[in-house]
Parts: C-alpha cells; structure tokens; sequence
C-alpha cells in the first residue's frame, strides 16, 4: 500500500468532526488493523451515531464471509 498510497492520514485526528452515521465491522484477526485501534478510533468518531460490530472468528480478508457481518450491515442501513 506504501507504493500506492503516498499520503498518510491521521483519522484519529479527523475523527472528531465526523457526524454522520458510521458502522465499525471489525475482524478479530486483521493483521493490518487490530481490534485495539479500530476500538480507539471508535470511542473518537464525532458521529452519535455510530455502531460497532465484532466479527470474532473473521480475517481480514474474510469478513464478507461472515453472515454475521451482512446481518449487522443490513440493519444499520435499514435505522437510517
């Protein structure tokens, strides 16, 4: 990603002034994002509005596998 992206983003810092509502799907076993960080930016988004979803047994790269994952995005979009 390095290659790819050039620019870093602080979104801890961003996170504040976000006031739309968000979904956090989070995969327990993401080797790029941890659960602590994800949790971190969580407890910072400005937004009220805002869900966390833990996908305990997902990988990265395997959390649009997860049932579950689709349950929870399913019933965010449908409270908007």
């Amino acid at each position: 990603m390095r290659w790819i992206v050039r620019e870093r983003f602080d979104t801890i810092l961003d996170a504040p002034k976000v006031r739309v509502p968000t979904i956090f799907v989070v995969a327990a076993h993401d080797p790029l994002v941890s659960a602590e960080r994800s949790r971190r930016l969580y407890k910072q988004w400005g937004s009220a509005s805002r869900t966390w979803v833990d996908l305990p047994n997902a990988s990265r790269d395997g959390a649009v596998a997860d049932p579950l994952c689709w349950q929870r995005i399913d019933e965010f979009l449908r409270a908007l």
